[in-house]
């Protein structure tokens, strides 16, 4: 069973990666703060698509984790699988959906508003007991 302590947790852990992503370049002291880091990918995914492929992984995410594999190759292996099916169920491939990620993390304002519509997201499906 999910709980929202691990929820939390992955929470935590993609707020600091998209913090991590969202950095400028300090050699570059003189660009205007206006200026997106991360360009505008091919294919713009819609907010509410690129949260409900957030929400996916961390499910899989919490999955992988309660599996009970102490071999951390096996564990990578299996999220792999898990990777592809969503990319599959969504639409998406893995190179549209890293750009857009890219992109969506790069913009701090933007990144907070799609990581509280996750938690609400992650909220929803535990009501609806998707989560257990």
């Amino acid at each position: 069973m999910i709980t929202w302590q691990k929820v939390g947790f992955f929470y935590v852990l993609l707020m600091s990666l998209g913090l991590m992503f969202s950095c400028g370049n300090p050699e570059n002291k003189t660009a205007n703060p206006e200026t997106p880091i991360v360009p505008l990918p091919k294919k713009l995914l819609p907010e509410q698509k690129f949260v409900s492929i957030l929400a996916d992984f961390h499910m899989v995410e919490a999955v992988v984790s309660q599996l009970g594999v102490r071999d951390s190759l096996s564990k990578i292996q299996r999220f792999e699988r898990y990777e592809y099916n969503v990319f599959r169920r969504q639409g998406v491939d893995s190179t549209t959906y890293h750009a857009n990620y890219r992109y969506y993390m790069s913009h701090n304002d933007k990144a907070k508003e799609l990581l509280k519509a996750l938690l609400d997201t992650l909220k929803m499906r535990e009501k609806k007991g998707v989560l257990e």
